[in-house]
């Protein structure tokens, strides 16, 4: 099975400032912006993060990471810049780099669940499971109202086979969002590992329901599920 987190849409990837662009400003024209201001004020450095961020949209990892760098060397206390270098290098699958960003905007800012959530991912796409947990675990701490935080630290649970922690996890997930077919879809598979088929079974046509992409992949699973019931 594809790993579910790759494709679960909503993990948020905070960047500087969180700011609300317009929809009529493209990311060309705001790094056109930046880049004249930049001209007239050299030194500052929410103007080169807020040019990474347009960079980092656009696909141009290098010039995000070179902007991001700048501004973490004008203002290295502020943790925004450091995580949206983070989100940059975990975008490129280079996680002992964004571990050591997240790290330092969590040394600056313990109190942002997102600077957590993103370690944790970099943690769990290296197999580091309990690292990711307790990652996760502090993100919850923060925010109990994401339901993609409890739905992450259950993938972590199930990677590792525990999976009633899983489906408690799964189920607060589903309480808190209830047209996430990938939940619905993530808890079948725990409850088919602890040999709740009947849960496991419900699980799977609600996530069917609720419009999986891959229905023949559910159709495989259903009938699986069907036949071991027998």
């Amino acid at each position: 099975m594809r790993d579910i987190l790759a494709i679960v849409a909503g993990i948020v990837l905070l960047g500087f400032a969180g700011e609300v662009r317009s929809a009529e400003t493209t990311d060309d024209q705001l790094i056109k912006e930046c880049t004249d201001a930049l001209e007239k004020n050299p030194k500052d450095a929410a103007l080169y993060a807020k040019r990474a961020e347009a960079y980092a949209r656009k696909g141009l990892q290098e010039n995000a990471v070179k902007d991001y760098s700048v501004a973490i060397a004008l203002d290295s206390k502020n943790s925004y810049f450091f995580n949206g270098r983070a989100n940059v290098y975990r975008e490129k699958k280079d996680c002992d780099k964004a571990i050591t960003d997240y790290t330092q905007a969590i040394e600056l800012n313990a109190s942002n669940a997102h600077f957590f959530n993103g370690r944790a991912e970099c943690y769990r796409e290296t197999r580091k499971y309990d690292k990711a947990i307790a990652d996760y675990t502090q993100a919850i701490k923060l925010d109990a109202s994401n339901a993609y935080f409890f739905n992450s630290r259950a993938e972590s649970y199930k990677k590792t086979e525990k999976h009633d922690l899983a489906v408690a996890d799964y189920t607060q997930a589903i309480k808190l969002n209830d047209h996430n077919t990938y939940f619905f879809l993530g808890r079948a598979e725990s409850y088919r590992a602890t040999g709740k088929l009947k849960e496991a079974l419900a699980d799977m046509q609600k996530s069917s329901e609720l419009g999986f992409p891959d229905p023949e992949y559910l159709k495989s699973k259903i009938a699986e599920i069907r036949s071991e019931m027998k």
